[in-house]
């Protein structure tokens, strides 16, 4: 089950006056970025427990630690799960007093930060659960039909839906999280059901937020306008795709998402963020990844974490996502906010040396940190079942070969006019074998397999 040795640091191990990281303007596109849920990233399933790992986090090439929902949970009795929702907020003003004190997330913090990680707070403004005391205080604050305070519809009636058009709620709420920062120092916020709120509201929260400090915005959301206000929004288009495609659905599906979702849509908004991602907390448990993606569960991770955008680690992903569930261990279960619930830090497959090596390479080359699509070539393989790219900084440069298919292909690199020229002497990423490459150039690669190359 879940490693034993999340005994926290002492308070001493690190001074708290010490920041070693960039400008936001450069860890905002260098730096991936990692999700966890604060009950089952330790064995100790608090801040404590997180802040122990943090050290791991680093060696993994992480520089962003996006925390699921810290504040204290809903009452059981609202909601059909046993262990509570951390998204039914029943205060917004307290921690959840299960994962530590206010002073343990400000030593998570500092110490994050004296690591050079940068961390964000899932913040969810939408809903309430309904025993969170703005329910009896301000029920104008919600919506209401003949009287009654609405649910967020039929699927989610555990929790209540509040009314954004409301000016005296958007004053508290810019109010409260301003509050947090000032308070606790962190660096930003995922938003929760973003694309169900008004987007102007989030132009003037981050206009409140950056009088305090600069600020990451994540939205939950995938239109461009939420650009508006978020530096960050998630991948829809390409993401649930790739699963597709890993199940005979065309590669060409790939070019289509990126093209018409991303880089037509994005084309006035260079310096946006999409997420890269092949597994999620939404997705924790509706699917494991051998049954999503086969074989290619690392062909994929691959994809998702070298295409123009932000790579996304989820919660135990890096140790091939398996879950002790109380008992045993299995692949991919829903988390499902049991404290009993641990992730299984074993990695008997491998995976973490695997993520490693991509983080890592994320966060070293320039050529991978440019958000846009500007510097994103397709490089034709003549092959159905390869998906090939480059991305370039100057002289730098990486190419990526993947093969998404299962059985063993021979691919010749040709890149077309708008690539430009390839040839050059790089370093395989995974095999640290040096090689030419150049136009005309052929490889062999086995089922699931890729080709990460580094100049």
């Amino acid at each position: 089950m879940a490693a034993p040795d999340d005994d926290p640091l002492p308070d001493a191990a690190l001074d708290p006056i010490v920041d070693t990281r960039e400008p936001i303007e450069i860890w905002r596109h260098r730096e991936p970025i990692y999700e966890l849920y604060v009950r089952h990233f330790s064995e100790r399933g608090d801040f404590e427990g997180v802040r122990a790992k943090l050290p791991e986090l680093k060696a993994l090439g992480i520089g962003i630690l996006w925390l699921l929902p810290i504040h204290e949970i809903g009452s059981v009795a609202y909601i059909d799960a046993p262990h509570g929702n951390p998204y039914a907020v029943k205060s917004y003003e307290t921690l959840n007093p299960e994962y530590g004190t206010d002073d343990e997330f400000r030593a998570l913090i500092r110490d994050a930060h004296a690591l050079g990680i940068s961390v964000i707070v899932d913040w969810v403004p939408n809903h309430t659960a309904w025993d969170n005391h703005l329910i009896v205080e301000h029920p104008e604050w919600y919506v209401r039909d003949a009287g009654q305070i609405q649910p967020v519809g039929a699927e989610f009636g555990w929790i209540a839906q509040l009314d954004w058009s409301n000016h005296e709620l958007r004053a508290y709420m810019t109010a409260v999280m301003t509050d947090w920062i000032r308070r606790f120092d962190f660096d930003g916020f995922r938003i929760d059901f973003a694309h169900h709120m008004p987007v102007d509201y989030f132009v003037e929260l981050r206009a409140a937020l950056e009088q305090v400090k600069p600020m990451f915005l994540l939205a939950e959301a995938a239109e461009p306008r939420f650009h508006d206000a978020f530096d960050m929004v998630y991948d829809w288009s390409v993401y649930p795709v790739l699963g597709d495609v890993a199940h005979a659905r065309p590669i060409t599906a790939i070019d289509d998402a990126l093209l018409y979702q991303q880089l037509i849509p994005y084309a006035d908004r260079p310096d946006a963020l999409v997420m890269r991602m092949t597994y999620n907390h939404d997705d924790n448990g509706k699917f494991t990844l051998a049954e999503r993606y086969r074989g290619g569960i690392r062909a994929f991770a691959v994809l998702e974490l070298l295409l123009p955008g932000k790579p996304l680690v989820f919660d135990g992903q890096e140790a091939g996502m398996r879950v002790f569930d109380g008992t045993a261990v299995r692949d991919s279960i829903n988390l499902g906010h049991d404290p009993a619930v641990k992730i299984d830090w074993a990695d008997p497959d491998g995976f973490r040396p695997f993520y490693t090596k991509l983080l890592q390479l994320h966060r070293a080359s320039p050529a991978l940190h440019q958000p846009g699509m500007a510097d994103f070539r397709k490089l034709d393989v003549h092959s159905d079942a390869a998906y090939a790219f480059v991305r370039r900084h100057g002289e730098e440069a990486v190419i990526v070969v993947a093969n998404l298919s299962e059985d063993a292909i021979s691919v010749t690199l040709d890149p077309q006019p708008n690539v430009g020229a390839i040839d050059g002497l790089y370093v395989e990423l995974f095999s640290e074998q040096a090689t030419a490459l150049a136009a005309g150039s052929s490889l062999a690669i086995e089922p699931w397999g890729y080709r990460v190359f580094v100049k």
